[in-house]
């Protein structure tokens, strides 16, 4: 299975795992966070060490180092469209985080035409 569609099953197994009710309660943390400077900058830092453990997972399914500019290129694509989806939760159709990620991770397998 080519990297982006194993990543975006695991998006998808591990959120749809969460009842809807804690999807809720996510949701309301993560605004609450990103209201105030100092949990957002926390918040920030630990989206930075997830960045790298993904590095480090498309680097070992690849067969890749994890310095590889094109893998840290496509690392950064997916925290992107999914850090994009954190700062626009109010847009999201129903509020629902599962269906918005895997429809943005979609758009970004699809290699992102409009």
């Amino acid at each position: 299975m080519p990297p982006l569609r194993a990543l975006r099953a695991a998006v998808r197994s591990v959120l749809s795992d969460v009842p809807a009710g804690e999807r809720v309660e996510a949701r309301q943390w993560i605004e609450l966070v990103l209201r105030d400077p100092a949990p957002r900058a926390g918040f920030i830092a630990q989206l930075a060490g997830a960045t790298h453990d993904v590095e480090a997972a498309f680097a070992r399914r690849l067969g890749r180092d994890g310095r590889d500019a094109t893998l840290r290129a496509l690392v950064g694509a997916v925290v992107g469209v999914l850090l994009s989806l954190v700062w626009h939760l109010e847009d999201l159709p129903g509020g629902d985080i599962l269906a918005a990620a895997d429809e943005a991770l979609g758009y970004l397998e699809d290699g992102l035409r409009l």
